[in-house]
């Protein structure tokens, strides 16, 4: 019975994992582009700044998605078993 919960509750992490993911990235290739020229129309005295402020959020971006990524490593190894206190300890 636990082990069924706990298999289920691992899917449910993979699938959140994933969602979140999907949806951050499109969010940041589609709506923001659009999102920063519209604040930048409404308030041309920070127009300069939306190519750098852009920039800042993609970068940031990437630790996200690598971050995103590990987690989906270590909900794989959960469901294989093979997640050990070594192997999953931050070195």
């Amino acid at each position: 019975m636990w082990s069924l919960v706990r298999k289920a509750a691992s899917f449910t992490l993979y699938g959140m994992l994933i969602l979140i993911g999907t949806v951050t990235v499109l969010l940041a290739v589609f709506w923001l582009p659009s999102a920063a020229s519209t604040a930048a129309v409404q308030n041309p005295d920070y127009a300069n700044l939306q190519v750098p402020v852009l920039f800042g959020i993609y970068v940031t971006l990437f630790p996200f998605l690598l971050s995103i990524t590990e987690a989906r490593k270590l909900v794989k190894a959960i469901l294989s078993k093979h997640a050990t206190p070594a192997r999953t300890r931050i070195k």
